[in-house]
């Protein structure tokens, strides 16, 4: 009988240790199957989060793609900008040279005018003093004259057709109005005026033109 209840013994023994080895494994294979499905949950979690930021971050590439576009455009009219106000500036320059050249020119001009003006003024005096009358040039040579009678009263250039000589011219009151020398070495011409009863005396031929 003892040897029935030892086997017993056994029996029951390796049937509780085969219960606890069975409980054992199911408590494990059930903490490793909540474990593995908390890490499951974990990497679905994260793959949709890699896909929302590769989302997000397509859209940033967009965004820089059209950002870049929108610079190269803006960049392209600055160019164009920057070149419109250098050209703008240098035409402006330009104008201001032009409106200096304008007022130099102005200047000139006036400058010219005005010396026309005086050169006219000063031909015009030089006209009427050297002006010819009308009437035939006559020629006396050397010796002493009577204005009204070898030569008409008047206004005369008196020149040398001769040689160096001596020209004078008295009123009719004997002064001395003319004394001047004819020819080389003197004056080439000389205008004067005399009326009649003056007094001519030349010591060369003298040729005298009649002047207005």
């Amino acid at each position: 009988m003892s040897e029935k209840l030892s086997k017993k013994t056994v029996i029951i023994g390796a049937v509780v240790t085969i219960l606890v080895i069975s409980v054992s494994y199911a408590a494990g294979s059930s903490n490793a199957s909540t474990e593995l499905g908390s890490e499951k949950v974990k990497y679905d979690d994260m793959v949709k989060k890699i896909l929302e930021k590769k989302k997000e971050l397509d859209q940033l590439d967009e965004k820089v793609a059209d950002a870049s576009s929108k610079l190269d455009e803006k960049s392209k009219e600055y160019a164009e900008a920057k070149e419109t106000i250098a050209k703008r500036d240098a035409a402006k320059n330009e104008q201001e040279q032009i409106k200096k050249d304008i007022a130099d020119k102005k200047d000139e001009l006036k400058q010219i005018k005005s010396d026309i003006k005086d050169n006219n003024s000063e031909l015009s005096s030089v006209q009427g003093k050297v002006k010819e009358a009308k009437g035939s040039p006559k020629v006396l040579s050397a010796g002493k004259f009577t204005v009204g009678e070898d030569l008409p009263a008047g206004r005369y250039k008196a020149e040398s057709t001769g040689e160096f000589g001596n020209f004078f011219v008295y009123s009719s009151y004997g002064e001395l109005e003319v004394n001047t020398l004819l020819g080389d070495g003197g004056e080439s011409q000389y205008i004067f005026e005399c009326e009649d009863g003056s007094k001519i005396e030349i010591s060369t031929s003298v040729r005298f033109t009649p002047l207005d």
